[in-house]
């Protein structure tokens, strides 16, 4: 087994890097400003959830509210191919699986699989290591309801990399 990397098709398009840039330029306008450590965690909160409810989730991907151990989790997707465990980020005080539903479904549709998004306990309320903890239930959780540890797949952005 080779380690190189192979992309996978060709390199990206006029079109798509112009997206990227695009989406790098919002986000440094619109995110990022809010997340400034003198910004009140009330503030971030309710600037990512604002943001988030203008990104439109997958189209007929179903999701359902439920608890893996004693984790709240949202289900989004049918499963057939795999479970992914979907940590999101919010620099450990904002985000929950309804900021980032939109990519969890769009991820759960184009992977055909489960997407399983912790909704795990926020700092300044709830210090570490609760999301830690939150986050390694929710694991065992999935674990305990049948999936296979190798048929899952553990993946977050932001600090919910870290925490992955």
């Amino acid at each position: 087994m080779s380690c190189t990397r192979e992309t996978g098709g060709a390199a990206p398009t006029r079109v798509q890097k112009i997206l990227a840039a695009t989406l790098r330029g919002s986000l440094s306008v619109l995110l990022k400003p809010a997340f400034l450590s003198r910004s009140p965690v009330a503030l971030q909160r309710d600037w990512l959830a604002a943001l988030s409810r203008t990104t439109l989730p997958a189209r007929g991907v179903p999701r359902r509210r439920t608890v893996l151990g004693p984790v709240p989790v949202e289900l989004t997707g049918n499963g057939h191919s795999g479970t992914v465990l979907y940590l999101h980020g919010g620099g450990y005080v904002s985000g929950a699986p309804v900021t980032h539903r939109a990519l969890t479904s769009h991820l759960a549709k184009l992977a055909d699989a489960s997407v399983a998004v912790a909704d795990y306990r926020l700092a300044p309320e709830h210090p570490y290591p609760a999301a830690h903890d939150d986050c390694f239930n929710a694991y065992c959780g999935l674990v305990e309801s049948g999936v296979e540890p190798q048929n899952i797949v553990l993946i977050g952005e932001s600090c919910g990399g870290s925490l992955a």
